[in-house]
């Protein structure tokens, strides 16, 4: 169950802009198995992850003249009224990243340079490799769905078979880590040009479905686990990594809150 959500589709699709050595032997998720709360609420953070809500800032940049850019701001009416969005929106491109070929029914297999591989169940699109060549990816590893309900702002949600998204980096030799907690359904990756930190969007688990986004930012030196997301975030709210700007100490994010009329908002968060 790989899934970039409404805000992932915008920016990669609409927009033409959020997966290691060999075979991997992975840790086994599970869902919880208690009823879901019928309105979707901010989860408890696990005492492993730090809530940072207060850190996530509104991100201003010079103006830019779009026009001048050869940039038509028609298509991001209703969306952001904020030219330094619309020129990220705008330009922003895929990167390809490795190669994807299925390997046997449910398995498949991507090969990056070097000869790494990493093997999964699904490989999702999200990618993003740093400096050093260490490479930040989403994947599923476990090969049987498990039945995970989407919570619908405008509705109790629809329940569709699939395994909850897992964030993993393979390194410049190849090894491999996951970044993602088994509590989370990840997507999105992007890593800092150092490849110290991991960013991407998570939804937490909570009797089996699947919550209001986050975002989170792993300290591959540290281990420490964060969390950012407005305080006041709904069912409906979408958050995504962008990239990293400043010399990699800056993240910008893109928050959505499915609204008409200047829906999306450019944030960013400060790492040591």
């Amino acid at each position: 169950m790989i899934s970039i959500g409404a805000l992932g589709v915008l920016i990669m699709l609409a927009l033409n802009r959020h997966d290691i050595v060999a075979s991997t032997t992975v840790p086994q998720g599970s869902n919880p198995g208690s009823n879901p709360a019928e309105t979707p609420l901010h989860a408890p953070l696990p005492s492993s992850i730090q809530n940072r809500d207060d850190e996530m800032t509104v991100r201003f940049e010079p103006a830019v003249d779009l026009k001048a850019l050869g940039i038509d701001a028609t298509p991001f009416r209703g969306m952001t009224s904020d030219p330094a969005l619309i020129r990220i929106l705008a330009s922003f491109r895929p990167i390809q990243i490795g190669v994807v070929k299925q390997v046997s029914t449910n398995r498949v297999e991507i090969e990056f340079d070097g000869g790494r591989r990493f093997t999964a169940a699904q490989i999702g699109e999200g990618r993003s490799k740093a400096n050093d060549g260490a490479i930040a990816l989403d994947a599923i590893t476990t090969p049987d769905g498990t039945p995970i309900k989407s919570i619908d702002a405008n509705d109790r949600g629809v329940t569709a078979p699939g395994n909850p998204g897992e964030i993993w980096v393979i390194d410049a030799s190849g090894k491999t880590e996951r970044i993602s907690p088994l509590s989370v359904h990840a997507s999105r990756p992007v890593i800092s040009p150092d490849g110290r930190h991991v960013a991407f969007t998570a939804q937490f688990l909570i009797g089996g479905s699947l919550h209001s986004k986050v975002l989170m930012i792993k300290d591959r030196s540290t281990g420490e686990l964060s969390s950012y997301a407005e305080p006041k975030h709904r069912a409906d709210y979408e958050i995504a990594p962008v990239d990293w700007v400043e010399g990699g100490k800056v993240l910008r994010v893109i928050e959505d809150w499915g609204e008409t009329g200047g829906h999306m908002k450019l944030k960013q968060v400060r790492v040591p």
